[in-house]
């Protein structure tokens, strides 16, 4: 497996649209290393859409996931594994951003992470963690569609309770699955539908 996907990443020289990366078979962070190369080169030619499935993730992927000048679509899954980001965020065609069973850093990371994806027009945050006690405010200008899923028991640490708000003046839709929306406040949506 690993040796097929080296042929096709690493010595094909060709641009790659789409990468789906579901790590679990290689055992952990053992091939941490040729990972972080892999989404590098997939990312030096002209990546598009990422999908990345993590259970274990240490810093040899922070570096080299956030900064991107063709990358559009990003779905991260972290399996309950934080995200500590690089120095530099800068994801500047990114339109569609999926993170799902992540831990949110705190607000500063956070506000880093959105300022970084000026064009980021859909967000969906999946079986997040906020850290108890912060207060994230959250610039989006173009964003179009939050969606948001959530319950009592993916808080980390709820107490104090976080206050999320999302400055979105060009929403047209928040969607809101699960429980506590009292954490949320979206300042300039439009349409709302709450599950």
């Amino acid at each position: 497996m690993i040796n097929g996907v080296n042929r096709v990443v690493m010595q094909r020289k060709v641009n790659i649209h789409k990468f789906i990366l579901n790590p679990p078979f290689f055992g952990g962070d053992m091939y941490g290393s040729l990972i972080s190369s892999w989404i590098v080169v997939a990312v030096s030619r002209g990546l598009e859409e990422l999908k990345l499935y993590f259970n274990i993730m240490n810093d040899w992927a922070h570096g080299c996931l956030f900064i991107s000048k063709t990358l559009v679509v990003f779905n991260l899954w972290g399996g309950g594994v934080s995200l500590r980001l690089h120095s530099s965020v800068w994801l500047t065609s990114l339109k569609i951003l999926n993170l799902a069973d992540i831990p949110l850093l705190d607000s500063s990371s956070m506000t880093r992470l959105f300022n970084g994806c000026p064009l980021l027009q859909d967000l969906s945050l999946e079986s997040c963690r906020w850290v108890a006690g912060q207060v994230y405010i959250i610039p989006a200008p173009m964003l179009r569609c939050l969606r948001i899923e959530t319950a009592v028991d993916v808080l980390y640490n709820p107490t104090p309770m976080p206050k999320v708000e999302f400055i979105v003046p060009r929403s047209k839709c928040f969607e809101f699955y699960g429980e506590v929306l009292e954490l949320y406040c979206i300042k300039s949506a439009t349409r709302s539908r709450y599950r």
